[in-house]
């Protein structure tokens, strides 16, 4: 878990997406039929009946499904529910090997979820995917990042896996690029919807993938300011006047603990120089049952705690609870 904060100059909130980035492209071997715009499937090896028809040539899913598109790349791409417009098709398509010339490669992909519709990247020496992408039970096809750095030089080769023969049983494909370095390019979801597509990457340096991955609007920069092993399954969050982070770990969810057994606990994050990371850590009160939500006010914290909602007091707001926590409602579940 992470703690990562979206910030403008004057303000501070906790931010939390998820996004894919992405890079320039520079064209792979064209004499491979990669691209499959050859219109057929020279240069890959078929088994089974799932690539029967394949390449799609055009657009086929936006007849198909009002709204839908399949968003690939020049002329031809492997639909796997195209042809047969069924996923009772399974096998696998592999392409020639071709050497991993750049450090990093992208691809579009679609299709099903599951473990067994896949779009793997092998090293034919070893015969082990060196990376595997999977859909999102989404005809639109949408572009994932390959980190060959560790390949570059080497012999790699395309698989698409098809197993599975139930609901979005089948794997879409087009499109391999080469890329001389890693930079961002929009996620498909974010680049459709009219509500995302105003965002940008974040333009921080956080060495953390999920941080540095992330998608701002424009002025706003993600920083991560804790993280495992610092706090612990926070399930809450708060600011209070002093620009402190308070944080709710709840270590025993979703279980309710035997009485006078509870594990989860509220505890204050300071920075007290400025810097973006924080200096002090405090525990306010533990030993709490099921906390779910907290906030700070009113010469003390309210803390929901099924089945109850809590009060514990501060009234001088030293951080030192005046008390016991008082139950002031109870009834939830």
């Amino acid at each position: 878990m992470i703690a990562p904060i979206l910030h403008a100059p004057s303000s501070r909130i906790i931010f939390c997406t998820l996004c894919i980035p992405f890079l320039l492209a520079v064209p792979a071997q064209a004499q491979e039929n990669i691209g499959l715009e050859k219109g057929n499937l020279s240069g890959w090896t078929a088994t089974g009946d799932a690539w029967n028809g394949q390449p799609v040539k055009g657009d086929t899913v936006s007849p198909r499904r009002s709204g839908q598109a399949s968003d690939h790349e020049g002329r031809f791409w492997i639909g796997g529910y195209e042809p047969s417009q069924s996923d009772s098709g399974t096998g696998t398509l592999t392409s020639a090997p071709f050497k991993a010339t750049q450090p990093w490669a992208s691809f579009l992909i679609g299709g099903g979820k599951h473990k067994g519709t896949r779009v793997e990247i092998i090293d034919t020496t070893s015969g082990k995917a060196i990376f595997t992408a999977h859909g999102e039970e989404r005809e639109n096809m949408h572009r994932v990042i390959v980190d060959l750095t560790k390949h570059q030089g080497k012999t790699i080769a395309i698989r698409l896996v098809d197993e599975v023969k139930t609901g979005w049983g089948h794997i879409n494909y087009d499109d391999f690029q080469f890329h001389q370095s890693r930079q961002s390019i929009q996620p498909g979801r974010i680049a459709t919807s009219p509500l995302l597509k105003h965002l940008t990457p974040n333009p921080g340096d956080a060495k953390n993938s999920t941080v540095s991955s992330m998608w701002v609007p424009e002025g706003f920069q993600v920083d991560l300011i804790a993280a495992e092993p610092d706090i612990r399954q926070p399930i809450a969050f708060t600011f209070d006047a002093k620009g402190r982070i308070w944080l709710a770990e709840a270590l025993a969810y979703p279980r309710r603990q035997k009485d006078g057994k509870g594990q989860d606990r509220l505890i204050i994050l300071e920075d007290r120089d400025g810097n973006g990371s924080f200096e002090t850590k405090k525990v306010f009160a533990e030993k709490l049952n099921l906390v779910s939500g907290f906030e700070i006010g009113y010469g003390g914290v309210f803390v929901g705690a099924a089945p109850h909602l809590l009060f514990i007091p501060d009234k001088n707001g030293d951080d030192q609870p005046d008390g016991p926590a008082k139950v002031l409602l109870d009834g939830w579940d």
